[in-house]
């Protein structure tokens, strides 16, 4: 039975994909969970409109990501936290918080699913930071954590 694929199955399909699968995998499993629908010309043409209009802002978008890559790569982003005497934050770094700061330090909008930590930013000084735009478009940055300035 040829199928549209509506959500991705791992191992099988990704999302619009125009598949060939067997009559009772589609009928018993994937139709009932509404994960497909069974494949006519007008849906066929749908998804084919749907790919073609994604690709487009794709493309328009990597253009975009390439210059913000541009913009953020060996750049230095500046954060304050409390520390103990040994520089140990009290509470860990998380990409939330990077990625706020570089918007406003540096302008460049990300989301903090883009953002790729080695290991967890727990104790001040230098961090590197992976920003991954695209599969082929990433960049890397540096957390530079200082400590509080703590009020008297």
């Amino acid at each position: 039975m040829k199928v549209i694929f509506l959500k991705s199955v791992a191992g099988v399909a990704n999302v619009d994909e125009v598949k060939e699968v067997a009559d009772g995998y589609a009928r018993n499993f994937l139709i009932p969970r509404g994960v497909v629908v069974k494949a006519t010309p007008e849906l066929i043409a749908e998804v084919e409109a749907r790919k073609t209009q994604r690709e487009t802002e794709l493309g328009a978008k990597r253009e975009q990501y390439l210059k913000q890559a541009e913009e953020l790569n060996d750049q230095t982003i500046e954060l304050t936290a409390k520390a103990n005497e040994k520089g140990a934050l009290f509470a860990a770094i998380d990409p939330q918080e990077i990625a706020k700061e570089i918007t406003a330090q540096l302008g460049v909008e990300i989301l903090s699913d883009q953002i790729v930590l080695e290991n967890p930013i727990k104790d001040l000084g230098e961090h590197e930071v992976k920003v991954i735009f695209l599969k082929d478009i990433t960049a890397v940055a540096k957390v530079r954590v200082s400590e509080e300035v703590k009020k008297k």
